[in-house]
């Protein structure tokens, strides 16, 4: 099956979906368990870059949604994508069996399915982390990187960013994981724990993780509370997530700073093009992520917006990667 047989927009998300996600897949391929598959080929035959992008969402936990092929729909570019293991609509797989090859696996079995040998990808956060590495074991397949807000795998980032959550509430956060309590201690305990344990874990890290991503500070109380979901389906979303985080955080991602570093020096060998976009006032993945890249591979571009966060969704966000993959295009 190519990328042209399928349909010529991505079918709109159904009622009950959350907001940023789409309805049903139009494939699913079955590469081990079942992952949810999208794609869309632009009505216009004025476009001259036969290449298609894959998007790459962020997490882990994330999903696949509109939001994230704005940039390609204003450029009316051809793309493809997946909700990945343990996300969104694809099939959940057992953790012990989950690491960040198999998720580089996945991405390229997929345009493999659809006959597409070579693309560029658009991904932003955790999914900029399996971009740079794709790009690093396949630099004849990927032929262009536009990465919003990168993660970088690093034990000692993961840390700081456990610190800025444990800020915002720290009496909370000390009961609930352990006065500077961090990655390793953190993640076990949610790999650990279940029932109501597990849940109010997991409710407090997305509680926390969610003002960090909007730039706000939690309402001030004497007693703070954690605001865990009524719904079952919510709860059960919600535990999915975060363990999943937990399993790739508590393992570094299943990388290291050198193998890190030896994919980055791949991209700037093959001259991979790399466009990266970051935003000044981003707490979960700070700007040093994005400048240390942009040193590191000497051809690459950084657009940097001192007043935007972490999210894709900001107008200002949307234009910049709009403006990046435009150029890119012709490249």
């Amino acid at each position: 099956m190519a990328l042209s047989s399928f349909l010529q927009t991505a079918k709109p998300r159904a009622p009950s979906s959350p907001v940023d996600a789409w309805g049903d897949p139009q494939l699913r391929l079955n590469l081990g368990g079942h992952l949810a598959v999208w794609c869309e080929k632009p009505a216009s035959n004025i476009t001259t870059d036969a290449l298609p992008w894959l998007i790459l969402h962020g997490g882990p936990g994330g999903s696949l949604g509109p939001q994230q092929v704005v940039p390609l729909r204003n450029c009316e570019l051809s793309w493809f994508g997946f909700d990945q293991r343990n996300s969104g609509l694809s099939e959940d797989l057992p953790l012990q069996d989950l690491d960040i090859q198999r998720f580089v696996d996945d991405a390229f079995q997929v345009a493999d399915k659809l006959n597409i040998e070579r693309f560029r990808i658009l991904a932003g956060s955790w999914g900029a982390t399996l971009a740079l590495m794709m790009a690093a074991s396949h630099p004849e397949r990927v032929r262009g990187l536009v990465l919003r807000a990168p993660f970088i795998p690093w034990r000692a980032r993961v840390d700081a960013f456990f610190a800025s959550l444990e800020s915002l509430a720290p009496s909370l956060f000390a009961q609930t994981f352990g006065a500077r309590a961090r990655t390793l201690e953190v993640c076990q305990q949610v790999l650990e724990s279940e029932g109501d344990q597990a849940l109010s874990m997991c409710a407090l890290w997305a509680q926390l993780e969610e003002a960090l991503l909007i730039n706000a500070s939690l309402p001030p109380k004497a007693n703070p509370t954690v605001s865990i979901p009524e719904d079952q389906s919510n709860q059960q979303r919600l535990l999915r997530k975060y363990k999943l985080q937990a399993h790739f955080l508590f393992h570094d991602s299943f990388t290291d700073p050198n193998q890190w570093q030896s994919d980055i020096s791949v991209i700037a060998k093959h001259r991979i093009p790399l466009h990266l976009v970051q935003g000044g006032k981003d707490r979960v993945c700070p700007p040093a992520g994005a400048h240390l890249l942009n040193e590191l591979v000497p051809h690459s571009t950084l657009t940097y917006l001192a007043d935007a966060g972490h999210l894709s969704s900001p107008k200002s966000m949307l234009d910049a990667l709009t403006q990046a993959v435009g150029q890119m295009r012709w490249r």
